[in-house]
């Protein structure tokens, strides 16, 4: 099931016109978020998110040109979830 929703991100996030390169480290014990919690990362900064969730076991960034209307997005992958960054900033989180 995980690797099937890592594979829908990717495809979506590819349909959208993004690229991303991913750095992994040693996956660490995994952590967990609840649905409130991942609502209120909405505008917390990077800084903010290590602080309380540690360092993220995968880093996904963007590739290519860097515009107003495609900005550099990250993606910290925590295992249990995700959180997607424009620039520092949390977009969104997926819980999976």
């Amino acid at each position: 099931m995980l690797v099937l929703l890592q594979r829908c991100s990717y495809a979506l996030m590819v349909m959208a016109g993004l690229s991303l390169t991913g750095v992994h480290a040693n996956p660490a014990s995994a952590k967990t978020i609840t649905p409130s919690q991942a609502t209120q990362l909405a505008g917390k900064g990077m800084q903010w998110v290590k602080a309380h969730y540690g360092e993220p076991p995968s880093i996904w960034y963007s590739e290519g040109k860097v515009k107003p209307q495609w900005p550099k997005i990250t993606v910290w992958d925590y295992g249990t979830f995700a959180v997607f960054f424009e620039q520092k900033t949390v977009l969104h989180t997926v819980i999976r």
